[in-house]
């Protein structure tokens, strides 16, 4: 194990781009890296890429509020009217268990400060995937959808 921090952060990328939710989702969802002395072993663990997509995509979407409303529909501007079902049919892929490490890792990649939206949605354990549809639902502006 003779990463240096460039090829530790270099794989972190590849596994998680926090660049634009479209580079989350382009991102390895497969690759599970094991060992590193600082850890991101908590990406990818679930058997299922499409899962792990998700789960990263649900991530962001919080996590990039910073102090905002709780999931940043700015994120969400320029995708189709017709896909805001799926993507509210897929917020019960929000992990369920604890997701510090994630939040972390987001963290790091954009070298941002931890904040108490970060550690509330870190807490939310089973109530994670409801509280995505209800937030996400609350925060759309319905004739703004369709513009």
């Amino acid at each position: 194990n003779n990463f240096t921090e460039e090829g530790r952060v270099a794989f972190l990328r590849a596994i998680f781009d926090v660049s634009s939710l479209a580079s989350c989702a382009a991102s390895n969802h497969n690759c599970q890296v094991f060992g590193l002395e600082k850890d991101i072993s908590a990406l990818n663990c679930r058997r299922e890429a499409s899962l792990n997509k998700w789960e990263k995509i649900f991530a962001m979407l919080v996590l990039s509020s910073g102090e905002g409303p709780f999931i940043n529909t700015a994120l969400l501007s320029g995708i189709p009217a017709s896909l805001m079902p799926v993507l509210l049919g897929k917020a019960d892929f929000a992990a369920k268990e604890d997701t510090s490490q994630i939040t972390d890792l987001y963290l790091e990649l954009l070298n941002a400060k931890r904040c108490q939206k970060h550690d509330v949605w870190d807490n939310l354990g089973q109530t994670r995937p409801l509280n995505c549809m209800y937030e996400m639902v609350r925060s759309w502006v319905v004739p703004m959808i369709y513009v």
